[in-house]
């Protein structure tokens, strides 16, 4: 017997309570809230566990229906779900609104509005620079040369096409610059992953990876994203071979960085949150307290842009703040912070949080409060 798919239910879980508010908003613009597909919606929300034939009965009650029909309801939605979450990224992503500016260009010439297609583009370019979205940049590039020949602008090529090309040629050494240094961090993400024991070959390699001509300096990185890249590359590096008063620095200039561009922060935080998780984790390992709990305070204050953005800060706040609580003996302090951290991740996925080290700091916290109890729940948590 197949076993029922969880994908449409994992999808409707892992969804905000501002996208299941628009997803409702979203329908209710193209259908009547009473359809069989908002009571799956509605029934899947509700539910703590996944239950297909429950959920089968709370959408046709003892109906008899057949298996494809209610596969088919469940695929209609899946699919509504995905269309609901691409509005709602086009109106709070800038990447989204980029790609369907540029499906509305393609639309507007394949009707020869060539005039409107050249009003959203001077927009959009604007935009996409200061975004660094050198793909759109090009695209944008491609679409002045085909509106141009299919206008028979033969002018503007001639004035133009010197422009068009070296912006190209600017555009693709941009995204080549970006690419390297992406393989690269990934490189000694995985070697550092894959040999946790820091082999002499690994750390052979990663030196030699260092001698890299775009790790020379700073201004070998061509964009604000591969200047985020060196430094990522840099910090991992560093840590890697326990060079802690680098790692600091390092990791304190990528913050200057990133906060520099206010810009971009608004758009994506999650290498946000890793830096500053990575800066707290430097000042810990030169115990500068003082700057941990400055960094904290900033991490916990970042907005989350997406779900894993929220997982992610709630995840490390905690468990560096644990951390300082347990070296410092503010076990009080601790309790405190252990106790809301319990109440706000009941909202998370409880595997998220079954570490090990999770474990072993509720037993420190408990037992530096004298709660002995629970410490002995966590240390035997901990074993299992």
């Amino acid at each position: 017997m197949k076993t029922p798919s969880s994908r449409l239910y994992d999808l409707v879980k892992s969804l905000s309570s501002a996208e299941r508010r628009y997803f409702k908003i979203y329908i209710n613009s193209k259908e009547a809230f009473s359809s069989k597909y908002v009571r799956l919606f509605d029934a899947i929300a509700a539910t703590e566990h996944f239950d297909d034939e429950g959920l089968m009965r709370s959408v046709y009650g003892d109906e008899k229906v057949a298996t494809r029909k209610y596969s088919e309801l469940k695929a209609y939605l899946y699919e509504l779900i995905i269309k609901s979450l691409q509005s709602y990224d086009d109106s709070s992503s800038v990447d989204y609104h980029l790609k369907n500016q540029l499906l509305g260009v393609r639309t507007l010439f394949k009707r020869s509005h060539f005039e409107d297609c050249k009003a959203i583009m001077a927009k959009l370019k604007k935009t996409a620079t200061d975004y660094e979205a050198f793909n759109v940049l090009i695209e944008i590039l491609d679409w002045e040369k085909r509106i141009a020949y299919a206008q028979t602008d033969i002018s503007f090529l001639d004035r133009e096409m010197k422009r068009i090309m070296a912006e190209e040629a600017e555009y693709l050494d941009k995204l080549a610059n970006i690419s390297a240094y992406r393989n690269m961090f990934f490189h000694i993400l995985v070697g550092i992953r894959k040999d946790v024991s820091r082999s002499k070959t690994q750390r052979e390699e990663f030196a030699a990876l260092m001698e890299n001509p775009l790790m020379k300096n700073e201004s070998q990185a061509l964009s604000f994203i591969a200047k985020v890249l060196y430094y990522r590359i840099l910090s991992i590096y560093y840590f890697s071979n326990s060079n802690f008063e680098l790692f600091y620095s390092v990791s304190k200039n990528l913050i200057k960085l990133m906060e520099h561009n206010k810009l971009m922060l608004k758009e994506d935080v999650s290498e946000y949150i890793s830096a500053l998780n990575n800066h707290i984790i430097s000042c810990g390992r030169l115990n500068k307290v003082e700057e941990v709990r400055k960094t904290l305070d900033k991490l916990n204050k970042v907005k989350p842009i997406t779900a894993d953005d929220e997982v992610k800060i709630h995840r490390q706040y905690y468990m560096n703040k644990f951390r300082l609580c347990i070296n410092t003996g503010e076990f009080e302090e601790g309790g405190r912070e252990l106790k809301r951290h319990l109440k706000t991740a009941e909202k998370f996925d409880k595997q998220l949080f079954i570490k090990g080290n999770f474990y072993f700091q509720y037993f420190c916290i408990y037992f530096g409060n004298g709660d002995f109890q629970n410490a002995l729940d966590s240390l035997n948590e901990w074993i299992n």
